[in-house]
């Protein structure tokens, strides 16, 4: 009999949906090797809270969120709260021995971050960081490319995650305006998935220049504490430069994340408006049949291809978060890593820090190595 996995999931907003979304259609498409039951979901108001997990399949409630990662029925924690709950609630779950899957941005610091994934590492459980970019099957395929050499040495990386919701004359106000909340603003929320996805590809960053704007100072009476866009040069280990910008003030860009890797051999280039479809430039090819060629990313030899549906039949956001959840919940049932794992997230967060330091001294700062 497969081994039951009880879950408890923190919050159940935004993240929270698409997480039990991905727990629903799991044991459709993926055998992780265990049963993963939605066993208690937490938040911190009872009646929302009931009709949340009638709507979201999840058995039990609980409005202390302590109280759930210590029930020793409970494998397993999903935490999909703001940030500044990130470091307490990790921590103990840690502590109680629980394996976790954490929403980016990871925490707050580097300190924290390196504290997280050294919590983990010694209670011996699966702790990884919800950078569900990771798992597109365009992403994958490029980082397969980039390890194979199909662009040889990596001249430069154009990273750039651009939406336009902050750009409403300040008229909302929100936790994510919030520095006590939030920790950063377009830097920790989208900027660490660009950031992140730039580790991945190409590698790591020794130092980075900076700045940060917020182009709105006060939203309903409330002064706004933290970035509305941030961008910063990088120059990787490897020798590449890189420039990565986020963004919540780019009118008509609802969820654009773009990157482009040149190298000597050719160039990659993927836009997640364009979620099935990989660029791929081939310096090599003869000058008669030079340019761009686009991949369809849904054939059965492509990563997760065959797991879905009949070639040519697409994929979307929602998916990426099935398989996150497929990987995660393997590592547990069947032993492996996380991806990223603590100690990955703990490296990302570093080069946020060193970008946060860049633009607050404006001079060309290194990160610090995790």
């Amino acid at each position: 009999m497969a081994k039951k996995l009880r879950v408890a999931m923190i919050g159940y907003a935004f993240m929270g949906r698409a997480h039990a979304n991905a727990l629903a259609r799991l044991p459709m498409f993926f055998d992780v090797g265990a049963e993963v039951e939605r066993a208690v979901l937490c938040g911190q108001r009872e009646e929302p809270l009931k009709a949340a997990a009638a709507r979201l399949g999840f058995a039990q409630i609980e409005t202390d969120w302590r109280r759930a990662v210590a029930r020793r029925d409970i494998d397993v924690v999903h935490i999909c709260t703001p940030a500044f709950l990130h470091y307490d609630m990790a921590m103990a779950c840690a502590q109680a021995g629980k394996h976790m899957l954490l929403e980016k941005p990871m925490c707050f610091t580097l300190a924290q971050a390196r504290a997280m994934a050294e919590a983990a590492g010694d209670a011996g459980v699966v702790a990884q960081l919800g950078f569900n970019y990771r798992y597109v099957p365009a992403v994958l395929l490029a980082r397969q490319m980039l390890q194979e050499g199909a662009l040889g040495r990596i001249y430069h990386f154009r990273g750039v995650y651009a939406q336009d919701w902050g750009n409403d004359g300040g008229q909302g106000m929100s936790w994510r305006y919030r520095k006590q909340c939030a920790g950063s603003g377009a830097l920790g929320d989208i900027g660490s998935h660009v950031s992140d996805l730039a580790r991945y590809l190409v590698g790591e960053v020794d130092s980075v220049a900076a700045q940060q704007r917020t182009f709105v100072a006060a939203r309903q009476g409330e002064r706004v504490d933290v970035d509305d866009a941030c961008g910063y040069l990088a120059q990787f280990a490897c020798g590449a430069m890189g420039s990565v910008e986020a963004t919540r003030f780019a009118p008509g860009e609802k969820n654009a994340l773009r990157f482009e890797i040149n190298g000597e051999k050719g160039s990659l280039r993927f836009d997640l408006q364009r979620f099935n479809e990989l660029g791929y430039y081939n310096a090599e090819d003869p000058q008669a049949l030079a340019g761009w060629r686009t991949i369809q990313v849904n054939d059965a030899c492509h990563p997760y291809g065959g797991c879905w549906w009949p070639v040519g039949h697409a994929l979307g956001y929602e998916h990426t978060f099935v398989h996150e959840m497929a990987h995660f919940y393997k590592a547990i049932a069947q032993g492996g890593e996380a991806m990223p794992d603590f100690t990955e997230g703990a490296r990302t967060t570093a080069l946020l820090e060193a970008v946060a330091r860049a633009a607050a001294t404006r001079a060309w700062t290194d990160v610090e190595r995790v």
